[in-house]
């Protein structure tokens, strides 16, 4: 449903194939998540992001969202290394909390953001 809501058909396409490349690998991650995710509650970070959303509370949603996927790619390249994935010269770095440039966004009545760039 957040996914469909995109405003721009970019995003919901560059998601969608997001969403079916991690289909792909589900069953490694449930691997990953057993070793990894031994002090996280993915489910409760799932749903803060979902009420964030719900409240329109686009900064808070965008916060949460880059921590979440940060800490995963996080454990992701501490899985890979450990496997040995990543010998051969492709040395992967652990991702800091870059942060990309923010879009001021605003709600519609029918739930659509509506963007603009911050300088």
């Amino acid at each position: 449903a957040l996914i469909a809501a995109a405003p721009s058909e970019w995003t919901r396409f560059f998601l969608e194939m997001t969403y079916q490349q991690y289909e792909r690998y589900r069953h490694m991650f449930l691997a990953v998540a057993e070793e990894f995710y031994k002090d996280r509650d993915a489910d409760a970070e799932h749903a803060a992001i979902l009420d964030a959303v719900l409240a329109r509370d686009a900064e808070l949603a965008a916060n949460l969202i880059e921590e979440h996927l940060t800490r995963s790619i996080n454990e992701w390249v501490s899985y890979f290394r450990k496997i040995k994935a990543l010998d051969g010269g492709h040395e992967a770095e652990p991702v800091s909390g870059t942060k990309a440039p923010r879009t001021k966004a605003t709600m519609t009545k029918d739930g659509r953001s509506k963007g603009k760039q911050q300088g």
